[in-house]
């Protein structure tokens, strides 16, 4: 009987070491999240940067302009606004990193709250090529605006904003430095 316990405690050691590691992973998520200082909310008159992502979305995508950021990590924030055939937006800051493809989601309003909630939970995801619906903006961003498809890195800034204001055409040239 004595053999059976130690053997089931033997067996379950490295269960419990991996939840602590679970655990440390999860403590770590609030520091992340107090590192990340959200921008201000886009006013009315915010400079933004419109851009299409397929004919059959009643939805126009806006990215601020004050708020576009390519760091030293490579992933590009930014805050963009959904605004629907009604009037109702809603805002998000987000970012993108190029290299594995994926997104996450910092920070959510709308324009009645005019201010920024912060996610509990902040983790990446990947961004899906068949998206459906309203969230396919954040396919064409990689896609056309923010990534280069050849090396999966994040276009310079200045770049960005070129393909922002040109449109998904810009995007279709492999750029030479």
């Amino acid at each position: 009987m004595q053999q059976r316990t130690l053997l089931l405690v033997f067996c379950l050691l490295p269960l419990l070491g991996f939840a602590e590691e679970n655990e440390e992973e999860e403590q770590k998520l609030p520091n992340e999240l107090e590192n990340i200082t959200l921008p201000n909310f886009p006013s009315a008159g915010s400079p933004t940067y419109t851009f299409p992502v397929d004919s059959t979305n009643d939805f126009i995508f806006s990215i601020d302009a004050n708020s576009l950021t390519i760091d030293a990590d490579e992933i590009i924030r930014y805050t963009v606004m959904l605004t629907s055939a009604s009037g109702a937006q809603n805002v998000f800051y987000e970012a993108i990193r190029c290299i594995t493809r994926e997104y996450k989601i910092y920070g959510y309003g709308t324009n009645h709250s005019q201010h920024f909630q912060k996610k509990r939970e902040v983790e990446w995801r990947p961004i899906h090529l068949n998206e459906r619906g309203v969230m396919r903006y954040r396919n064409a961003l990689y896609t056309h605006y923010f990534c280069d498809r050849y090396t999966r890195n994040p276009f310079p800034q200045f770049k960005v904003i070129r393909n922002l204001k040109l449109g998904v055409e810009a995007s279709i040239f492999k750029y030479v430095d």
